[in-house]
């Protein structure tokens, strides 16, 4: 397919297609009138050798042969004038069948150009289309990128909670771990008053019921102690999980936005630019299609007038046709409204 031309490109192009038929138009006037120089210079000398009037046709004597030595030269002159003008005659000719060929191909050329622009016509309709479509998806794309963000902001509340849980249960977990670390110096001190039960037979049941307690609370703070660990673990690796989810849907995001916005970028630039082109070429066509239009206007109101005219005629003729049929005139009236139709043939 050949590159789009420009409105200026067909002006110039319609330019020198008009100096193209200026110098066949010129060409052609000087092959004219080199045919008529042609002839009036070839005319005398015929007359001269053909009329029996001019002086020098009465026989001349072989001893004045001298004199016609002129004569020959002139005629030789103008044969050789002749000859380079039949010459002449004949580039110019040759000019003028180039020039015509010339012509023919430029009209080619601008028919086909004319062909462009409407093809360049649709394609400007095929290319509005695309770029709708792609405003379409990229305003999906808008869409998609607010809702992940609203997920982000989201899940980064979720992970903001979790982690002041993770917090609470760190706190929870170093009470749990003073509270055992008590335990273990009631222990020691549960060694310690083993140690003095022997002295002190009175405070053994309490020392052992205290002893008894103390080791079911340790248990107890032992299970809680893994239960929060565990639960701690969980808590870390469900983070770094969703951490690195968001960061992976982030990326996404931004590399499908880049690839969308060159993209719309590059096809709105080559739009704008076929638009640009095209705006001309439509001004014209709509001044054009106005004119059209003024001149139907024109020719319906003309119209118009014509029935109106027609029917007034038409009404003449009938009451003509009545007048005749009472006063008894039928072969008038037949002969009035004969004579009406030819005249409206006619017109």
């Amino acid at each position: 397919m050949s590159a789009p031309l420009l409105i200026d490109d067909l002006s110039a192009l319609k330019r020198e297609n008009k100096e193209f038929q200026k110098a066949l138009t010129k060409a052609v006037t000087n092959l004219k009138d080199l045919s008529h120089y042609s002839e009036y210079i070839h005319r005398p000398l015929e007359e001269a050798k053909d009329s029996p009037s001019l002086p020098h046709r009465h026989p001349i004597p072989v001893r004045d042969r001298e004199d016609d030595q002129p004569l020959t030269m002139q005629m030789k002159a103008a044969q050789a004038m002749h000859e380079e003008y039949e010459a002449l005659i004949a580039d110019l000719s040759n000019e003028v069948r180039h020039l015509r060929i010339e012509l023919s191909r430029r009209e080619a050329s601008a028919a086909k150009d004319a062909t462009t622009i409407a093809n360049l016509s649709t394609q400007l309709s095929a290319s509005t289309s695309e770029i709708q479509a792609r405003s379409s998806a990229l305003s999906e794309c808008m869409d998609r990128i607010q809702d992940l963000e609203t997920t982000v902001a989201s899940q980064t509340r979720a992970i903001l909670t979790k982690e002041t849980e993770r917090k609470q249960l760190d706190a929870d977990a170093a009470d749990m771990r003073r509270q055992l670390r008590a335990a273990d110096t009631s222990a020691q001190e549960l060694t310690m008053l083993q140690a003095s039960l022997d002295r002190e037979r009175t405070t053994r049941k309490k020392a052992e019921k205290r002893v008894v307690d103390l080791d079911a609370k340790v248990k107890v703070l032992h299970g809680q102690c893994a239960v929060l660990e565990q639960m701690h673990a969980a808590v870390d690796a469900q983070h770094r999980k969703d951490m690195q989810l968001v960061v992976e849907q982030l990326d996404e995001a931004k590399s499908m936005l880049g690839r969308v916005q060159v993209d719309m970028s590059d096809r709105i630039a080559r739009r704008d630019t076929r638009i640009s082109r095209l705006k001309v070429a439509l001004d014209e066509a709509k001044m054009a299609a106005a004119e059209d239009a003024a001149r139907c206007h024109r020719l319906e109101k003309e119209l118009s007038d014509l029935r109106t005219e027609l029917a007034l005629a038409d009404e003449a003729r009938r009451v003509q046709a009545q007048r005749h049929a009472l006063l008894g005139k039928e072969a008038e009236a037949a002969y009035v409204w004969e004579k009406f139709v030819t005249q409206q043939a006619a017109s």
